[in-house]
């Protein structure tokens, strides 16, 4: 971080707005409370967006949101939501499925629109749809055995094809990475059918960004998760 600066102008000021309110936005909560987390439980609005605003406000409006993402991690806990057909005040692994991409746990995303696309396969089944809320606490994701893919890549293939085929033998407690959309679900899929070898189901997927999602895989990773409370859909 930057020495803090406080805001001195309309524009400095506006841009913070700008930021706060598109934070908030991306992530399905209120701006009171990204502001609480920039403020208040961190220095990033005035240690980063005020002394940075020359450059950060030439950026695109994704650009800007992801790069304080960044900056926010462990300030206060991430917020982070699962979409289901019910409420979910305490989740467990006993109810996952095997099998799936990141193999047996409890799926959540820090994205709330992915929430709710989760959501939509049980609303197209005529059941409800419930997001769920849950605060993790970051500070103490050391204490846990992570693998994380900030790319479609290689590794990130190999491994959900050993967790949906079963073999998967590792001990990870959190596993963090892309989730398929439509695009990418269908590039995995003729991969696994063979109709397509390796190199070229990467090359697919090179230029998607991945919308993510993150999977807790032990009783030790789960008791990081805090329930917030729900809402219909």
């Amino acid at each position: 971080m930057m020495p803090d600066e406080k805001i001195k102008n309309s524009g400095e000021l506006e841009f913070a707005v700008f930021c706060i309110e598109n934070v908030a936005a991306k992530l399905g909560v209120d701006a009171e409370r990204v502001y609480q987390a920039f403020a208040e439980k961190s220095d990033i609005l005035n240690g980063y967006i005020v002394p940075e605003y020359e450059v950060l406000h030439t950026q695109s409006r994704e650009y800007i949101v992801d790069d304080l993402l960044d900056a926010g991690k462990g300030c206060g806990g991430m917020i982070l939501y699962h979409g289901s057909f019910l409420e979910i005040a305490k989740p467990d692994l006993v109810h996952s499925r095997p099998n799936v991409d990141f193999g047996r746990g409890f799926y959540v995303t820090p994205l709330c629109e992915q929430a709710a696309k989760w959501c939509g396969k049980f609303k197209r089944r005529g059941k409800d749809g419930i997001i769920s809320k849950y605060m993790y606490d970051e500070s103490r994701e050391t204490e846990l055995k992570t693998l994380k893919f900030d790319l479609y890549s290689e590794e990130w293939l190999d491994f959900i094809l050993d967790c949906r085929t079963g073999k998967d033998s590792t001990d990870y407690d959190l596993v963090v990475g892309g989730v398929a959309n439509d695009k990418v679900f269908n590039t995995v899929e003729l991969f696994f059918d063979g109709l397509i070898d390796k190199t070229e189901a990467i090359n697919r997927l090179r230029y998607e960004k991945p919308n993510l999602q993150i999977c807790f895989r032990t009783e030790k990773a789960l008791s990081l998760l805090h329930f917030e409370g729900s809402e219909a859909l």
